[in-house]
């Protein structure tokens, strides 16, 4: 039997990171429903076209502007700008702008920080090398071509 879902409350972040994602919420707080991140991205910088044949994706953008697409579609995401993709469809994003952008990304269901906590784990460790980052990232059903990479 699930537990019940308790109230919760997060303040603002502290420091924002010069780059990076940080887990707001984690799959283990929603009994695996959803998981909450933010990500800021350094102006240029962003994700190459890949698929999430497992989540949905969530994207408020909190400050900056991101140059996106989602299948068929092309658009610039500016702060307060709301974007749904759902699983299986081909997307890709990058800060468009000269100032750090940051946004606010619910993946459902919850897996997405688990992702990123192995990848941050094997790096750490000194142990993540292309093979490894493919091994990780297939188990979560994310599939980049040949040449991406996820930091």
């Amino acid at each position: 039997m699930k537990s019940k879902p308790l109230p919760l409350f997060l303040p603002p972040l502290e420091s924002v990171s010069k780059g990076g994602t940080t887990v707001r919420i984690s799959s283990s707080h929603s009994d695996g429903a959803y998981c909450v991140c933010e990500m800021t991205t350094m102006p240029g910088e962003g994700v190459s076209l890949h698929v999430h044949d497992r989540d949905e994706e969530f994207y408020y953008i909190i400050e900056g502007a991101y140059e996106m697409e989602a299948g068929d579609k092309r658009f610039t995401a500016v702060a307060g700008s709301m974007v749904v993709i759902p699983r299986d469809v081909p997307h890709q994003f990058r800060n468009a702008g000269n100032v750090p952008a940051r946004a606010l990304m619910i993946f459902r269901p919850g897996g997405f920080d688990e992702l990123l906590g192995e990848v941050r784990e094997a790096s750490a460790a000194g142990t993540l090398d292309d093979k490894q980052r493919q091994a990780i990232l297939t188990k979560w059903g994310v599939h980049f071509d040949a040449d991406s990479r996820l930091s």
